[in-house]
């Protein structure tokens, strides 16, 4: 009796040292983060003062957070969109391709191992309306480009282009991963069958890759609400605010204003935001599972 319990209890040992080191380097910050989202914490001029929750209802009452909200929203939608359709294109494509499939891939990859901060001079200097390859293409064809990052009315559009170019790597080798993983029995059947590789795409390859394709989609949808390097590298957040995302909020919050309870409960925000959608995922996955 005594064996079997030491037994069940082995598994719960073995994650202990893991445990002691995820503690105090990702669990602890969290919820200290929480705890000062209920303080008045300021460095300049320094203060510390329970507040309860007026730190909430200060932000939920500022419009430059319900923008930054938007523009979260926004830039999150777009960038995880068109990755997930070029990546699961492209992915398509190099599983098909017969040559150099090794070189192939280390090329594809480079936008991904490259430093984020790296990334974003070099695009900053291709955004750049005087310099810029970009806008020397444009005029090669008579065309005046305009000052995309220095412009509120491109700045947005142009931080997503090169958000969609560094994380779409990640999206082509995970469903690539996955589509050599597919078994060949379904695909014979079809063939014999007659069908089009349209039909054989749709039909067989999308619902077998499902949860894949899910996994890749929370995945990017978590990295994508949480960027921060490329667009503070770029823009700022600006001009005018165009491209403050939350995570830029936070920043700006707390090392320009000083505010840390603010920045705290933003924070919090963030957090409470990648859990529900998160929920959703893995409720939707869990389903998925179950059939």
């Amino acid at each position: 009796m005594a064996s079997r319990k030491f037994n069940k209890s082995v598994p719960y040992l073995l994650i202990l040292p893991a445990l002691a080191i995820i503690f105090p380097l990702l669990i602890y910050p969290v919820f200290y983060n929480v705890y000062l989202s209920f303080f008045s914490w300021k460095v300049l001029p320094p203060t510390f003062n329970f507040i309860k929750l007026q730190n909430y209802l200060d932000v939920f009452n500022n419009p430059v957070f319900w923008n930054s909200v938007k523009i979260t929203l926004q830039f999150t939608g777009i960038v995880v969109g068109i990755q997930f359709v070029l990546g699961l294109g492209l992915a398509y494509l190099l599983n098909g391709q017969k040559f150099a499939k090794q070189t192939t891939r280390s090329i594809v990859l480079i936008p991904y191992i490259s430093a984020p901060a790296i990334i974003s001079l070099i695009w900053r200097l291709l955004w750049d309306p005087d310099l810029g390859q970009i806008n020397q293409i444009l005029r090669f064809f008579g065309i005046r480009g305009p000052g995309w990052i220095a412009d509120p009315a491109t700045s947005l559009f142009s931080v997503t282009v090169t958000e969609i170019w560094r994380g779409i790597p990640f999206v082509i080798l995970v469903l690539l991963a996955g589509l050599q993983a597919l078994p060949d029995e379904p695909y014979d059947a079809a063939k014999v069958d007659g069908a089009s590789s349209v039909q054989i795409f749709f039909l067989i390859t999308v619902p077998l890759l499902k949860t894949i394709i899910w996994i890749v989609l929370l995945f990017q949808t978590i990295f994508t609400l949480r960027a921060f390097d490329i667009i503070w590298v770029l823009t700022g957040g600006g001009p005018g605010g165009s491209t403050q995302t939350l995570s830029i909020m936070i920043y700006r919050t707390m090392f320009r204003f000083w505010d840390g309870g603010t920045s705290s409960t933003l924070s919090v925000i963030i957090l409470i935001l990648t859990l529900l959608i998160s929920f959703v995922f893995f409720r939707y996955l869990y389903k998925e599972m179950e059939v």
